[in-house]
């Protein structure tokens, strides 16, 4: 099993959560335009094509708290990225803050490549 995270635009979370409870999920943890889940890898396939309200199916890779920009670089530097990318593969880095201290989006991101690399 693998943790989820579905996108959605804020107020449709009620209906995405009906959608994903006709397909049998249970156990939803619903915050503002997003829902966690516990799902096998295989099911993005079928979330991705019945799920009608949701914008995007993501995998939750790992979490962590950070505060301050060196913790972010710390966090994502000490994820084990060449289990699932390639020594040449690259990443593409979008991302969005909510309640956070580090609400520079581009910040986050240049930090992000640089812990990446």
């Amino acid at each position: 099993m693998i943790e989820l995270f579905i996108a959605m635009p804020l107020g449709v979370e009620g209906i995405t959560k009906e959608e994903l409870i006709r397909l049998g999920y249970k156990n939803l943890k619903v915050e503002n335009g997003k829902i966690f889940l516990e799902a096998e890898l295989k099911s993005i396939p079928n979330l991705n094509i019945n799920l009608r309200s949701a914008n995007r199916v993501f995998v939750v890779l790992k979490k962590f708290k950070a505060e301050t920009f060196d913790e972010l670089f710390e966090g994502i530097y000490d994820f084990e990225w060449h289990n699932i990318i390639p020594e040449n593969g690259k990443i593409l880095v979008t991302g969005r803050s909510e309640n956070s201290k580090l609400f520079s989006i581009r910040s986050c991101q240049s930090i992000t490549k640089k812990s990446y690399n």
